[in-house]
């Protein structure tokens, strides 16, 4: 897997964003995110990424 997240959280301000999130990704697959403001899209591609922790769970990206 290029990147997999399990049963992540993500609070922001104080706020919990979602909670149980998991998504698997392998090479040459995408994904979409949709979703009215605040909901933690940003958040969640933040995570992905790299730049933030999440609240709980797990996130390898590229076996590491």
């Amino acid at each position: 897997m290029i990147l997999e997240l399990n049963r992540v959280a993500c609070a922001r301000g104080g706020r919990l964003l979602f909670a149980g999130l998991s998504l698997s990704l392998a090479a040459g697959e995408a994904a979409i995110v949709t979703g009215p403001n605040g909901i933690g899209k940003s958040s969640l591609l933040r995570l992905a990424a790299g730049l933030i922790a999440p609240f709980e769970g797990r996130v390898t990206r590229s076996g590491r």
